[in-house]
């Protein structure tokens, strides 16, 4: 008795499940950077005269095939100035994202 698999059947399925789980990460991960600019707009630790700086914090995930990439910034021009004299802008954020993420690994 032989039993034959087609491999373009079964690579289809495989490839089917491969992007619904990239699909899962990426929502995972977009997920986990929103809740470390949420920490970082709760826990930062300047006064915040205008609000552009809270504003300014977000993540962005991007899926490069090979990896899938969770940046985080604050695009306020004067974020990395607030942050070198001490103040948490978003550091804070990442390092508990960062945590998160770790968690799941």
């Amino acid at each position: 008795m032989v039993i034959k698999v087609e491999m373009d059947d079964f690579l289809a399925e495989f490839d089917a499940q491969e992007a619904e789980l990239r699909r899962e990460i990426v929502s995972q991960m977009q997920s986990d950077g929103q809740a470390g600019v949420d920490y970082a707009v709760k826990h930062g630790s300047y006064k915040n005269r205008s609000g552009k700086l809270r504003k300014s914090n977000t993540s962005l995930v991007t899926d490069n095939v090979q990896t899938i990439d969770l940046a985080m910034e604050n695009t306020a021009e004067y974020a990395s100035h607030v942050e070198a004299k001490g103040y948490d802008v978003l550091s804070g954020g990442f390092l508990e994202t960062k945590k998160r993420l770790e968690a799941k690994l």
